[in-house]
């Protein structure tokens, strides 16, 4: 039963970080922490629109932080339930995220 508290305690402290995180990126503070933007030269990042790569990433670090606090609580269900839960939070996160990949892209570019 500690193991469970132990895990939820760091679960929530990565939710916290990962809201600072999106908080700070979606502020206009944290665009060298966007990976390949904050390295391109002046002429790769005027072919992107700051504000929409700033909402994609932030919407990205919110959905985990969303996601986090339910692996945590699917520890504390019987062990056949949480691999279910576990299991459609694994599906729901891949599928959001081939979606993000797929229109990343779209959502980003300037027209």
């Amino acid at each position: 039963m500690i193991v469970n508290v132990i895990l939820v305690f760091f679960m929530l402290t990565f939710t916290a970080a990962f809201i600072a995180l999106a908080r700070y990126i979606d502020s206009g503070q944290g665009d060298g922490l966007i990976a390949g933007y904050g390295s391109a030269s002046e002429d790769e990042k005027d072919e992107y629109d700051v504000k929409r790569v700033r909402r994609v990433v932030s919407m990205a670090l919110y959905f985990v932080a969303a996601i986090l606090p339910l692996f945590a609580a699917a520890s504390f269900l019987p062990i056949d339930s949480a691999m279910l839960v576990i299991l459609l939070l694994v599906l729901v996160m891949i599928v959001v995220l081939v979606c993000g990949v797929v229109c990343g892209d779209k959502w980003s570019r300037r027209k």
